[in-house]
């Protein structure tokens, strides 16, 4: 293997392997704790509603998990350069499903009576749980992305960090919130049904992962861009999740509520007009912090990477998923089927031993074990080098 990098050794550490069990710091058993103390209080809730039909709760569990999911899977598989710990977007899951979501209810309804009785019962039937819902829930849910980032075997250190598990805290309060709708809510197998069509298929594409997405990444800037102003990182910060706030009070107030009733046109397009800004938003953040990522990840490549293993070529091609398609398809254009899929598998493996080199070193028994695999990748992906001429006839010379 040759060295073709620059840097000097000591320009760089590796960061370790994240991991959310930090048994070391306070925070990790503090907010275990609080997992713990409200999962057990959320299935006490469910378990004793006297409205429970049995039915209805298992087909909403199995409903909402598979629609959780399909929704995680589509998330995971998009991320770009790096693929982020199991474990820690687990936790991230488990945080907005069980303690945003135990104390978010219980804060709600401390506000909403508040809210009756200094205004009005009339006033807090429409206006209440929309301001509520986004005063309580918002900041319980970035709370999730907090702790991730109070915890420095996590290694949550980036825009995109924020935004993808700001996004998984939201999902899991989603699929919670949704599922305890359900069953304190629905009577037959076809309510539960209809919940699924309209909380999650309809609603779910503009609902609390979006909000949490966009306050993650604005969290993740703060705290990751150093080559930005304090003053410039905080303003982002606040504009990240005050437009959360909004959207989210905008999402669950009546503005619009009764003119969306008259039809089944007017609902969907009350819908969009409700829930389009906020996931515009998170698009463009994810646009953004995708920019900042792709600069970092090619200079740490042309800086710390053995140029043999990811070539000048490969790494352009690995800037972004056109280039990558563009990439396999030529293998194919030569090879078939077999090259393009050695392809597919090399840039893969290719994206892990970048981030196993920046995780552990390029000496680590991770990083050797991929860069072995990639030389096996490279010699069936590559194209065949053109062949010589054939020797010139002696009788005809």
């Amino acid at each position: 293997m040759s060295d073709t990098t620059t840097a000097r050794p000591d320009a760089w550490v590796p960061t370790g392997r994240p991991r959310i069990i930090d048994p070391h710091t306070l925070v990790f058993w503090v907010s275990a704790v609080a997992v713990v103390f409200s999962a057990i209080h959320l299935y006490s809730y469910i378990t004793d509603n006297p409205l429970l039909i049995a039915g209805v709760a298992w087909l909403a569990l199995v409903q909402w998990s598979l629609y959780g999911a399909v929704l995680l899977l589509i998330v995971y598989r998009h991320q770009l350069f790096v693929r982020r710990p199991v474990s820690i977007t687990i936790g991230a899951l488990v945080w907005g499903g069980t303690v945003a979501v135990y104390l978010a209810s219980q804060a709600n309804q401390a506000l909403e009576s508040i809210f009756s009785q200094v205004f009005s019962p009339e006033w807090n039937l429409r206006w209440g749980l929309a301001i509520s819902a986004a005063t309580n829930e918002e900041p319980l849910k970035l709370l999730g992305v907090v702790v991730l980032m109070l915890l420095p075997l996590a290694c949550v250190k980036s825009t995109l960090d924020g935004l993808f598990y700001g996004m998984m805290v939201g999902l899991g309060f989603q699929v919670v919130e949704d599922y305890m709708y359900t069953v304190g809510q629905a009577f037959t197998l076809g309510d539960a049904l209809n919940f699924l069509f309209t909380r999650g298929v309809v609603a779910g594409l503009f609902a609390h992962a979006v909000y949490t997405g966009i306050t993650g990444a604005g969290v993740g800037y703060l705290v990751s861009r150093r080559d930005k102003s304090m003053g410039m990182r905080i303003l982002v910060a606040v504009a990240a999740f005050a437009f959360a706030w909004c959207m989210h009070v905008f999402w669950d107030s009546p503005v619009l509520t009764d003119w969306g009733e008259k039809s089944t046109g007017a609902f969907f397009t009350v819908i969009f007009v409700k829930g389009a800004p906020a996931l515009l938003i998170l698009l463009l953040a994810l646009r953004w912090g995708r920019k900042h990522e792709r600069v970092e990840w090619s200079e740490f490549v042309d800086a710390h990477i053995d140029h043999a293993l990811v070539t000048p070529d490969d790494r352009v091609s690995l800037l972004d998923h056109a280039g990558r398609r563009a990439a396999r398809k030529q293998s194919h254009a030569w090879g078939g089927h077999k090259a393009a899929h050695a392809r597919k598998t090399l840039q893969t493996v290719q994206l892990h031993y970048v981030q196993a080199v920046r995780e552990e070193g390029a000496d680590s028994d991770r990083a050797r074990d991929l860069a072995s695999d990639i030389v096996e990748l490279q010699a069936i992906a590559a194209a065949p080098a053109a062949a010589p001429d054939p020797d010139p006839d002696p009788i005809s010379a």
